[in-house]
């Protein structure tokens, strides 16, 4: 029984390599990094402006923050441009979607903005916080 079970996920990870094979092979060429392309330009994401966080990320809004990282994580390794290849527009403008979600619902104040719609548009929320100087390399 183990055996036949471990021939079948022989097979259907034989038939995923295959499909990422021809799906690169009809790709021009790019650079090692997958969705990185050769040019300097990176590609724009369209982000909606009016955007519901919370359904982005798929949590309540009496969600705290331990559940709304523990959804971003899941989104975020879900939609990441290197693990979808083959969709690399919708992956990054997914991508950044959560992560701005992340970074507005995480940040109490903008938090409270956010939900009392005090903006035009999510990016002005973004705008308004103040900058701070951050350590590091």
């Amino acid at each position: 029984f183990f055996f036949l079970q471990a021939l079948q996920m022989l097979r259907v990870a034989a038939k995923a390599r295959a499909w990422q094979l021809a799906a690169a092979r009809s790709k021009p060429f790019a650079c090692s990094a997958g969705s990185r392309s050769l040019s300097t330009k990176e590609p724009r994401t369209e982000i909606d402006p009016n955007l519901d966080l919370y359904k982005v990320l798929g949590v309540s809004k009496g969600a705290d923050y331990p559940k709304i990282k523990q959804a971003y994580l899941k989104k975020a390794a879900m939609w990441h441009p290197d693990r979808n290849a083959h969709t690399v527009e919708l992956a990054s403008r997914k991508f950044e979607e959560a992560k701005l979600a992340l970074e507005i619902l995480s940040d109490e104040p903008m938090r409270r903005q956010y939900d009392l719609k005090n903006f035009k548009s999510v990016f002005d929320l973004i705008k308004q916080r103040p900058q701070v100087a951050r350590a590091g390399y």
